[in-house]
């Protein structure tokens, strides 16, 4: 499950979240928009606030690294 799935799963908004897990909102809004992949120390905060429920692997296929 990616992180924007899993957000709408529970009717989190990104704010909500990136509060959560310590990060700005934008942050948040650009993993969930593909636009960035998340640093090893945050991916783990947002394991362990899912639940281990999104997928680093499933995001990773998605995340454009065109700039």
């Amino acid at each position: 499950m990616t992180l924007d799935q899993w957000l709408e799963k529970k009717g989190i908004s990104p704010a909500e979240f990136a509060r959560e897990v310590d990060v700005d909102r934008s942050t948040i809004t650009r993993l969930v928009r593909f636009e960035r992949w998340p640093r090893l120390g945050l991916a783990q905060r947002i394991s362990k606030a899912t639940g281990g429920k999104v997928s680093w692997d499933e995001h990773m296929t998605k995340v454009s690294y065109d700039e």
